[in-house]
C-alpha cells in the first residue's frame, strides 16, 4: 500500500499570492505619490570663493635704471696763448696813445760831459722840450734810441738801427716843460784816422719819431784802437729821469 503526503491547500496558496500583490501595489503607489508631491529642490548657487575671483593683473611700472655715475669730462678751455706785446720795429708808426711819445722835432739836447777811460769814451747827455715856455707835461720818452757818432755831418759810428726799440717792460718817462731826461752813449775802438772835430752824438728815436742831434762844445775825445780787425762800436743806454 503506497502512502502519499498531504496535499497543499489551494486556498492558502492563493491568499499568499494576493497579499504579495497587494503589498507590491501599495509600495508602488507610495513611490508614485512621493514622486508627484515632493517639490524638486532648486539648487542653491554656490558662492565663488574670494580666492577664485579674478583679480586684476598687477601692472608693473617700468622703473628707469639707476643712473650710473659716469665721470663727465669737464670741458677744458682751449688754452689761449697770452698775447705777447709785439716788439715795435724801428721806425714803425706808433698808434695813438694816452701817453704820447715825444717827437724829435719837439726836443733839444746836448752833451754835458765826456769821460775817457780804458780806451773808451762815454758822453753823458740830456734831452728836453724844445720850448720851455708852455707849462704842463708835453710828452713821454720810452725805450732806447739808436746812438750815432757824427763828424762833419756824417755818421762815423753807430749802435745799429735795431738798437732803437721799445721793449714790453720799458716805462713811460715824462718830459715836462723845462724838464730834462738823461742818458749816455759809449764809443769804443776807433782805429781810423781821425775824425774831424767836433764829433757829436745823434739820437734816432724808435718808431720813426725822428732824430735829435745833440749840441756839444769843444773837441770830443776819440777812443783808442783796441783791435784793428774789429769795427768801431757804439752803445746807448735807456732813458732815465735822473742823472747820472
Amino acid at each position: 500500500m503506497t502512502t502519499t503526503g498531504p496535499r497543499p491547500r489551494p486556498h492558502r496558496t492563493g491568499l499568499r499570492r494576493r497579499l504579495a500583490a497587494a503589498l507590491i501595489a501599495l509600495v508602488v503607489a507610495g513611490c508614485g505619490s512621493t514622486a508627484t508631491t515632493s517639490p524638486t529642490p532648486t539648487p542653491t548657487p554656490t558662492p565663488i570663493a574670494a580666492a577664485d575671483t579674478a583679480s586684476p593683473i598687477p601692472t608693473t611700472t617700468p622703473t628707469a635704471p639707476a643712473a650710473t655715475d659716469v665721470p663727465t669730462a669737464t670741458p677744458t678751455a682751449t688754452p689761449t696763448a697770452s698775447p705777447t706785446p709785439p716788439r715795435l720795429a724801428p721806425h714803425a708808426t706808433l698808434p695813438p696813445s694816452s701817453h704820447p711819445l715825444c717827437r724829435a722835432a719837439n726836443l733839444v739836447g746836448a752833451i754835458m760831459i765826456w769821460h775817457a777811460a780804458g780806451g773808451a769814451v762815454q758822453g753823458d747827455f740830456f734831452v728836453g722840450p724844445l720850448t720851455s715856455t708852455s707849462g704842463g707835461r708835453l710828452c713821454y720818452m720810452q725805450g732806447t734810441a739808436e746812438g750815432q757818432m757824427v763828424s762833419g755831418g756824417s755818421v762815423i759810428a753807430d749802435s745799429g738801427a735795431a738798437s732803437a726799440h721799445i721793449g714790453s717792460g720799458n716805462p713811460y718817462l715824462p718830459v715836462d716843460a723845462g724838464g730834462r731826461i738823461y742818458g749816455h752813449v759809449t764809443w769804443t775802438n776807433w782805429c781810423a784816422k781821425g775824425p774831424g772835430q767836433p764829433v757829436t752824438v745823434a739820437l734816432v728815436l724808435p718808431n720813426g719819431l725822428g732824430r735829435v742831434v745833440l749840441n756839444t762844445s769843444g773837441p770830443t775825445p776819440v777812443p783808442s784802437c783796441a783791435s784793428s780787425g774789429s769795427p768801431t762800436a757804439v752803445t746807448n743806454t735807456s732813458w732815465s729821469v735822473t742823472y747820472p
